[in-house]
């Protein structure tokens, strides 16, 4: 996918994909089209806004089926116009469905405007923490959550069966020294009393 930006709204445009090798170039894809233009009030779904120390993340799920388009978005502090002041107003595209802003004061509330040419579409408001210095982790399959317990639950399975094998194990080849002493007895007594026997026999005789 690729986002084609500042295309005029009453143009129509002639789009050409094409891929080339080492032989040469292939038979191009020719596609006629035009931008739509934006009409009425997006539908921002579920917008939301969290805060680190000197950041903000604003992050959207963009609508199905709505077209993309620009807008722009404004954090303003509260109480202090001078905070706000070295933030101008950043451009950003609807499909991207978030937006970081660095640079933001310690332990201050900001606004937050969401800006179409100059008409408000969406307004919030965010408050940075002072619990350190935090930075946004790289996104990577690796920091997910559930990646993380899936692994260590795997881990710990491993550890028990590990460990009940080697009990087991380590019980296989003994047995218990009364069993041990009852046999001895038992093999013992057998022919002491079939010795008794006989000569009790053949005293009789």
């Amino acid at each position: 996918m690729h986002n084609l930006t500042n295309l005029s709204p009453h143009l129509r445009y002639r789009f050409q994909l094409q891929a080339t090798t080492k032989e040469g170039p292939g038979e191009a894809i020719v596609r006629e089209g035009g931008t739509m233009a934006f009409s009425g009030t997006p539908d921002f779904g579920n917008i939301s806004a969290m805060a680190g120390e000197n950041y903000s993340v604003v992050s959207w799920v963009p609508k199905e089926g709505q077209c993309n388009f620009g807008f722009q978005i404004w954090f303003k502090a509260l109480g202090d116009e001078k905070l706000g002041a070295h933030l101008p107003p950043q451009y950003v595209s609807y499909n991207q469905s978030s937006y970081t802003q660095w640079d933001l004061q310690p332990d201050t509330d900001y606004e937050i405007h969401l800006l179409k040419e100059r008409v408000l579409l969406h307004q919030m408001a965010v408050k940075t923490n002072g619990t350190g210095r935090v930075r946004l982790p790289p996104a990577g399959f690796a920091t997910e959550g559930w990646f993380i317990g899936f692994v260590s639950a795997i881990i710990v399975l491993l550890l028990i069966f590990l460990i009940l094998y080697f009990i087991k194990r380590s019980k296989g080849g003994k047995y218990s020294v009364k069993d041990k002493e009852d046999t001895q007895a038992d093999s013992e007594a057998r022919p002491m009393k079939d010795e008794a026997f006989g000569e009790y026999r053949s005293l009789e005789r």
